[in-house]
C-alpha cells in the first residue's frame, strides 16, 4: 500500500503538470518554468515563464562591450561616443536600468 506522502507527492506532480501553461512571445513557445533571454531586450535581462506569463527574473547592466554586470559594480560605458570608465547602475522598482557615471 502506498504511503500518504507518496500519494500527496504524486497528486502535486500531476496538478503542476496538468495546469502548467507555456509562454508565447513573437510566435515562439517557451516551456513553463524555463528561464531565458529575449534578443529584443538584450542579453542582460533574464525572463522566466510561469503559468503563461513572462516576468524578468534577473536584470543586469550592460557595459561598453556588452558584458553583463551586477548593479553596483563599476564598469566602462560609452555615452554619446565618449567612454566613461567609472560607471555603475541601479535597477528601479519598475525594473528599469539606470546608469550613472
Amino acid at each position: 500500500m502506498a504511503s500518504w506522502r507518496y500519494i500527496v507527492a504524486l497528486l502535486l506532480f500531476i496538478t503542476a503538470t496538468v495546469f502548467a501553461i507555456d509562454c508565447e512571445y513573437e510566435g515562439k513557445t517557451y516551456t513553463d518554468g524555463i528561464s531565458t533571454t529575449i534578443d529584443e531586450f538584450g542579453p542582460c535581462i533574464t525572463y522566466s515563464c510561469k503559468n503563461g506569463n513572462f516576468a524578468p527574473s534577473e536584470i543586469l547592466c550592460a557595459d561598453k562591450d556588452g558584458n553583463c554586470k551586477k548593479p553596483g559594480d563599476t564598469f566602462s560605458l560609452v555615452i554619446d561616443n565618449k567612454t566613461w570608465d567609472t560607471c555603475s547602475c541601479t535597477i528601479s522598482d519598475d525594473n528599469k536600468v539606470n546608469y550613472s557615471c
